[in-house]
């Protein structure tokens, strides 16, 4: 009885950390220099991970991408059903976020081109992010800059419309 109490509080618990939005705006940034994921929620860090992209050979591609599979439980047809659980594939060339076993590996590059992690974060993340979302692949860590310039004055939206589009967005 006592070990059903503890896990129904824990799951309840596990639940209530979950973002109560879905509309959260989710960021994952993999910075392969350093072998470390970073993943914010709502411009907030929330978690930091090592992980293991590709060697030199099977580079993983740096961009900005989106994810446009997930497959909870997936194995590898290219390379002899390996298990690649919790993925989320990010390139028609199967490139994919997910889980490993090779654990000793993390923090250095030691795959065929897939961003590989803990099963325990790799199932963490998969469950907080859906397809869609952004994925920036960097050769190095990845920071915002200021920048200007004298044509972008030219696309600041007119208030009028910015001021009427939540209520013409009412009606839809």
């Amino acid at each position: 009885m006592r070990i059903g109490l503890v896990s129904v509080l824990s799951g309840l618990l596990l639940w209530a950390t979950v973002p109560a939005s879905a509309s959260a705006d989710v960021l994952i940034n993999v910075d392969k220099s350093a072998q470390r994921m970073e993943v914010t929620v709502d411009g907030q860090p929330r978690y930091s991970w090592p992980v293991s992209t590709g060697v030199e050979s099977y580079d993983t591609p740096s961009g900005s991408y989106r994810p446009f599979r997930m497959e909870r439980t997936h194995f590898s047809k290219e390379w002899d059903d390996a298990p690649m659980p919790f993925a989320m594939f990010f390139t028609n060339q199967g490139h994919a976020i997910h889980g490993t076993n090779h654990v000793r590996n993390l923090g250095r590059a030691a795959s065929h081109g897939c961003v590989r992690m803990p099963y325990g974060f790799a199932e963490k993340l998969f469950e907080r992010t859906r397809i869609g979302m952004r994925v920036i692949i960097s050769p190095e860590d990845a920071a915002p800059v200021d920048f200007s310039h004298p044509t972008l004055s030219l696309f600041v939206p007119n208030a009028a419309v910015v001021a009427a589009a939540p209520a013409r967005a009412e009606t839809l």
